[in-house]
């Protein structure tokens, strides 16, 4: 992964009593953004677009 790390780590130095607020408000535990399964294994996308409802054209007149 790319990205700026001294330009976030900057940021969220500076931000670091609001962003513990925010989260103590929310109750976001640090371990918030682990998943006990990997994405892959949550996310299924179907071989065929038509699969699934939303890949189906609608008949004119239908809604």
């Amino acid at each position: 992964m790319g990205g700026r790390k001294e330009a976030i780590n900057a940021s969220l130095e500076t931000h670091e009593d609001e962003i513990k607020a925010h989260h103590e408000s929310l109750e976001i535990k640090p371990s918030f953004n682990r998943k006990p399964e990997p994405i892959t294994e949550m996310i299924h996308i179907a071989e065929e677009p038509t699969a699934f409802p939303w890949g189906q054209a609608e008949s004119v007149g239908e809604s």
